[in-house]
């Protein structure tokens, strides 16, 4: 890799960090600069600015979520399986990047001016695919067809999302070994009681 790929990586993974664990208006350009140890002006050079910067971080850490779901469509699931599958992946992603879902909570419940160019439409593109998936799943007859496809869809995304949201509290009343066990054990359980629920009886 050449060196200025390297220092654009390398800002784009130290400022990952501190606009998750900061917030993006309490993190500073020259924060970013001296933290990844290149000079601030790159920050201008490869991304036009700071907001530049942050936009680009959230691109590729939603990014992530959407490659896991293309690559699961690939294998031409069935609803049960492709549901088990985003909950798994995402589960997966949370663990090797808490950054992620930090980054989007942020954006949530304070949201910058990347929340409707970045984060919603995306957004927006993940929940439509969780939904296409239970809406096959009615047409099968596996689901059942009082459900609200899109409402189950959100169901499912939060009830993922916030054991991740609460782990530090969720590890100390488990008394966690900093495994992961029992968040991949939260997720297996999760996701039989929710296709339990939505499942044709």
């Amino acid at each position: 890799m050449d060196k200025d790929l390297q220092s654009r990586e390398r800002l784009l993974e130290i400022a990952a960090g501190l606009f998750a664990r900061k917030g993006y208006a309490a993190v500073s350009i020259r924060e970013i600069a001296l933290a990844a140890g290149v000079n601030s002006a790159l920050i201008s050079y490869y991304f036009n600015g700071k907001q530049g910067l942050y936009q680009a971080v959230l691109e590729i850490e939603i990014s992530l979520v959407l490659a896991m779901l293309d690559r699961l469509k690939q294998t031409n699931p069935d609803p049960c399986t492709f549901l088990r599958g985003y909950a798994v992946g995402l589960a997966e992603l949370h663990i090797e990047r808490p950054s992620l879902l930090r980054l989007i909570s942020a954006e949530l419940t304070n949201p910058t001016e990347c929340f409707e160019s970045v984060v919603r439409p995306r957004i927006r593109k993940i929940a439509d695919d969780i939904t296409a998936a239970i809406v096959q799943g009615i047409a099968a007859g596996i689901f059942r067809e009082d459900i609200n496809p899109l409402l189950a869809a959100l169901q499912l995304a939060g009830t993922v999302n916030f054991f991740f949201l609460v782990s530090p509290l969720a590890n100390a009343f488990l008394a966690s070994d900093g495994s992961h066990r029992h968040s991949r054990q939260y997720i297996v359980q999760a996701m039989e009681v929710f296709l339990s629920g939505i499942r044709r009886n």
